[in-house]
């Protein structure tokens, strides 16, 4: 995926080659591929969704690329709610340019087909934990993991920087 979405930069299979190169050899991306968790699937399904919106945005609306860039979106959300962020870029995608707005809600409704993965297990979150998101079992399941913090505090502004741009390079698994 790291190629493809390389490849169109400059138009060189090299550059192609050296983006895949540059994410598969961070030691970070390996220390955390090789653990069994979400994220390898949410980083992958994310790549997948990048390249969808990459496709969209330079070649123009496409049932199969938006359709396919639907499905792994849902795949990514269901693998980690933080790949929600993801539904704003490939929105924009789906509806950018000077097109009739019957059209440009005939393009959105592609996000159907997310919704229609996502939803039984939103639902089922809902019946079970209270919430879509199932944030209140994360609360009771790994509340030794879990610090909350405005987005603004001294920490994500001071504290937090360093230590990941060290972690990201090398200082493996948030030193645990």
């Amino acid at each position: 995926v790291c190629d493809r979405l390389g490849r169109p930069a400059t138009g060189s299979r090299t550059t192609g080659l050296m983006s895949a190169m540059l994410v598969g050899f961070l030691p970070q991306f390996t220390f955390r591929a090789m653990n069994v968790s979400n994220d390898a699937l949410v980083t992958l399904c994310s790549a997948g969704v990048t390249l969808g919106v990459v496709e969209l945005l330079r070649r123009g609306f496409a049932w199969r690329t938006a359709l396919g860039t639907a499905a792994l979106l849902a795949a990514a959300y269901l693998s980690k709610i933080s790949a929600i962020a993801l539904v704003v870029p490939v929105s924009y995608a789906l509806v950018r340019g000077k097109k009739r707005l019957s059209t440009r809600l005939l393009h959105a409704s592609v996000l159907l087909l997310t919704l229609a993965i996502v939803l039984p297990w939103s639902l089922r979150n809902v019946r079970l934990y209270g919430d879509p998101f199932a944030s209140a079992a994360m609360r009771t399941a790994v509340a030794h993991l879990m610090t909350e913090r405005p987005l603004l505090s001294s920490y994500f502004l001071y504290g937090f920087p360093l230590p990941l741009a060290t972690f990201f390079a090398g200082n493996f698994g948030w030193v645990n």
